[in-house]
């Protein structure tokens, strides 16, 4: 319980400093629903249509059911169901992330029933599954949290704001494996029973990872734990918490918890503005290869946003170098983006994935996305480990289009 101590300590003192927010018209967000269909082993599908599921449940509350209550009794309804649906959508993408990259292993991800506080479900892999896979099948939930967090990151960039209530969601992506360590299954990781009747995703994920990287020692000759297996856990859980504090957006989210849902904030930039700027973020992440560490750097020029990230991870050796624009080429009929990241990881090797993306305006409030890309065999967050090409199909219809 220190741990969570610490956690809300936390969080009260970044709301204060960092939670500032002024009554602002809700036309002045850009804001949209997006349907989106990727490659098979593409997690991107589940992140992005948990996100417009969230958008469009979320705005038939707040706009819908709350104003045909009476005042008190719609805003005690939109602030509990709010909650829920906020809650239910960090967890279910959770879920469907291990039910693609399960899927992928050749296993079978269930669902038993769907209870609260959280479903019953059972994660069945066959027995000559490979560490990396079944790494992999653990990895998927969080995966899709990270990966719906870091669409609300860059878009909270590139569009200069965001309603309250998706800053919302994006804190509870990024406390997801805070919430899982502490409150859900508390384990002791110098417990050799905790490696023995193993339980919950951070030992699942902990254990493959350990396994590939110490050939498959996880006790001393005494029957303790092996020292770098307990130090990987606990850093992987302190890192996993202790991060969020270092991202201006998470921040930023902590604040909007303070805040009429109707109501949003914007990024800080630490330099200039969001036309000519500069500011930075960080995001988390948990792989096959071990935690990941991220740190963005965005530069707006002329109202076009640029982001260079840098990661770095352990125990595997995994360093890459990602470069980014969503819009360097932008009009009233199109948008062009590209991305490229070079890599080296132990396990993989160097290897490098480069992506276009356009986006097309179908009409005033309906547009059509691509994005198509090749990558070689190697871990990124949320793509297939294997070399091939990677692509989405999206259809966008675009709620406010005010920036």
């Amino acid at each position: 319980m220190k741990n969570i101590g610490i956690i809300l300590l936390a969080i009260c003192i970044s709301s204060l400093v960092y939670g500032q927010t002024s009554k602002i018209d809700s036309s002045d967000f850009y804001q949209y629903y997006e349907l989106n269909l990727s490659t098979k082993d593409n997690l991107h599908t589940a992140a992005y249509n948990g996100l417009t599921a969230y958008k469009g449940l979320q705005n038939a509350l707040l706009y819908g059911l709350e104003p045909a209550l009476p005042d008190k009794l719609g805003g005690a309804v939109s602030g509990l169901v709010g909650f829920g649906l906020t809650y239910y959508a960090m967890l279910y993408s959770h879920e469907f992330g291990h039910v693609i990259r399960t899927k992928n292993a050749g296993g079978k991800f269930e669902f038993h029933n769907h209870n609260l506080p959280f479903p019953y479900t059972t994660l069945d892999l066959p027995e000559d599954v490979k560490l990396v896979d079944e790494a992999l099948s653990v990895t998927g939930g969080f995966e899709v949290n990270y990966l719906a967090a870091r669409r609300i990151q860059n878009d909270f960039m590139e569009y200069n704001g965001m309603y309250n209530t998706e800053l919302g969601l994006y804190f509870a992506h990024r406390m997801m494996l805070p919430i899982y360590t502490t409150l859900i299954i508390p384990v002791d990781p110098n417990e050799p029973n905790t490696w023995i009747d193993t339980a919950g995703d951070p030992v699942h994920i902990t254990h493959p990872v350990w396994k590939m990287y110490n050939d498959g020692k996880v006790f001393e000759e005494d029957g303790s734990v092996t020292e770098g297996l307990v130090d990987l856990y606990n850093k992987t859980n302190i890192l996993g918490t202790f991060w969020n504090l270092t991202d201006p957006t998470f921040l930023k989210s902590v604040g909007s918890l303070f805040k009429s849902s109707k109501d949003g904030q914007r990024p800080w930039f630490i330099l200039g503005d969001h036309e000519n700027g500069w500011t930075y973020g960080t995001s988390f992440n948990t792989s096959p290869l071990g935690y990941e560490l991220y740190l963005h750097q965005y530069v707006a020029l002329n109202s076009k946003l640029y982001q260079l990230t840098v990661k770095t991870g352990e125990p595997f050796k995994n360093n890459s170098i990602n470069l980014y624009s969503p819009n360097f080429f932008e009009n009233d009929k199109l948008k062009i983006g590209a991305e490229v990241e070079v890599f080296d990881q132990d396990m993989f090797g160097k290897g490098f994935h480069a992506s276009g993306e356009l986006t097309v305006a179908l009409g005033k409030q309906v547009k059509a996305r691509v994005q198509a890309g090749y990558k070689t065999e190697g871990y990124i967050l949320g793509r297939q480990l294997e070399d091939g090409l990677t692509g989405q199909l999206g259809l966008i219809y675009v709620r406010s289009q005010k920036k």
